[in-house]
């Protein structure tokens, strides 16, 4: 009998605290009173008499109503209002331990069902009005009704829009609506225009972007559009990004950040539509030491493989990983995958790494620093090295490593780089070639 009443205990000690009393907007009058009624919360409860002499004379001479907005945990909003001189009263619903285990359980089995959410439904934020009062009526659902699919609200507060309002003097109307995480609340007086809209969503940064074996961030950062360049849609294909890695199937791999919130990540397979859109993060503050390693994100293959790679980095500081199976798994049999690391170090600008199947990547802070509109590549010539390739070849510039040699064949930490020249020796003479800042490939086998 102790047993059960101790885990009784512990199952409503767990069930109430992820069902605190959360007050998301209030107004006394034409006043916002939100804090003032968050602070009067008392074990998930709340009672307050509507007067001015608790929350001020925000309207001298005309009876005024208190309206609360309120919901426990994720439950949905309700909404109270009372007249001035009336005591406002939200107590907790009555949930008994088996009534939110039979919940639980129902939400379980309808997830485990095969209910899914679009990648767009998920990355939309969208206006949601939580509850709406116009004197002492509950006018919600027309609120809600009245938002428009452009994520306008744009109405008059008039009896001939709102009713009556059953309040006898003139009247408020009060909407509070949430957007991403942020209750928001509006008032406006009879006869007065309420209109809000969505914020506009932070702007959008490309970090780092790879097709196949080929950087292709620049390419990415052209493609945004939307209202204030702040949404992209487009195709993974070879006409938009160009083949980066000929003849294998390839997938594009696009690290980006709205603000400063924490980057995100899109990885979609060659010939797929896709489409990028704000979806709401918590901030993300970068260390102020240089030397310490942030991975933004990574892809193998299709697959997001930013955690492992993440847990993978020592001492914050480098980075020793090998692109293959027997790491990250198989998740695209029968291909030839690609490993694309986007990192930084510090406060310093994104960089990019991309290595094909069974080669590895190497981080360390004391590379040269390359901004992410560049492919980076490991243990190969420095910018300023010449290495003697075959009796009749020189290879001088930026690190060059092959993209086509055949899997299980490659150099270690191979990757396509921009090169602007390739300088060469023939029969005893000099001559440059100029060749495009595209991709130039060459074996290092030779080497």
């Amino acid at each position: 009998m102790l047993l059960v009443k101790f885990l009784t205990f512990l199952l409503e000690t767990v069930m109430f605290s992820k069902n605190d009393l959360v007050i998301c907007g209030a107004a006394y009058g034409r006043a916002d009173v939100t804090e003032k009624i968050r602070s009067l919360r008392k074990d998930r409860k709340l009672s307050v008499k509507a007067s001015d002499d608790f929350f001020d004379d925000s309207w001298y001479g005309v009876k005024k109503s208190l309206v609360v907005v309120y919901k426990y945990g994720s439950n949905s909003a309700q909404l109270q209002v009372v007249e001035e001189g009336e005591t406002l009263e939200i107590t907790p619903p009555s949930t008994t331990v088996s009534a939110w285990m039979n919940k639980k359980l129902s939400s379980l089995s309808r997830t485990t069902a095969g209910t899914t959410v679009s990648r767009k439904d998920e990355s939309t934020l969208k206006l949601n009005i939580l509850g709406a009062a116009y004197g002492l009526s509950d006018v919600t659902s027309v609120a809600q009704s009245f938002l428009a699919a452009n994520q306008v609200f744009d109405k008059v507060a008039s009896n001939a829009v709102w009713g009556d309002g059953g309040l006898g003097t003139k009247k408020t109307l009060v909407v509070v609506y949430e957007y991403g995480d942020n209750f928001m609340l509006n008032i406006a007086v009879e006869g007065d225009q309420m209109h809000f809209t969505a914020p506009p969503p932070p702007p959008l940064t490309i970090l780092g972007a790879a097709y196949g074996l080929k950087c292709v961030t620049e390419k990415v950062k052209g493609l945004v559009t939307g209202e204030g360049n702040r949404s992209l849609i487009a195709v993974a294909d070879n006409k938009t990004f160009e083949d980066g890695w000929p003849p294998y199937t390839k997938t594009l791999v696009i690290v980006y950040q709205y603000g400063k919130e924490h980057p995100s990540i899109t990885v979609v397979k060659e010939n797929h539509q896709f489409e990028i859109l704000y979806s709401k993060r918590k901030k993300i503050n970068y260390s102020a030491d240089p030397c310490t390693l942030t991975i933004l994100g990574a892809a193998y293959g299709p697959v997001d493989v930013t955690d492992k790679v993440r847990k993978l980095v020592k001492n914050g500081r480098t980075l020793e990983v090998e692109a293959t199976n027997a790491v990250f798994g198989d998740p695209w049999r029968g291909q030839v995958k690609s490993l694309v690391i986007v990192y930084r170090y510090g406060s310093k600008a994104p960089r990019i790494q991309i290595a094909s199947e069974h080669t590895s990547i190497s981080l360390s802070d004391r590379e040269p620093q390359q901004h992410a509109d560049q492919t980076e590549t490991q243990n190969l010539p420095q910018d300023d090295d010449t290495t003697m390739v075959d009796s009749r070849i020189i290879v001088m510039g930026p690190r060059i490593a092959s993209a086509l040699s055949p899997p299980g064949k490659s150099s270690p930490n191979e990757a396509a780089v921009p090169v602007e020249q390739v300088e060469t020796v023939t029969n005893g003479k000099d001559t440059k070639t100029n060749l495009p800042s595209e991709v130039i490939l060459v074996s290092s086998e030779l080497i």
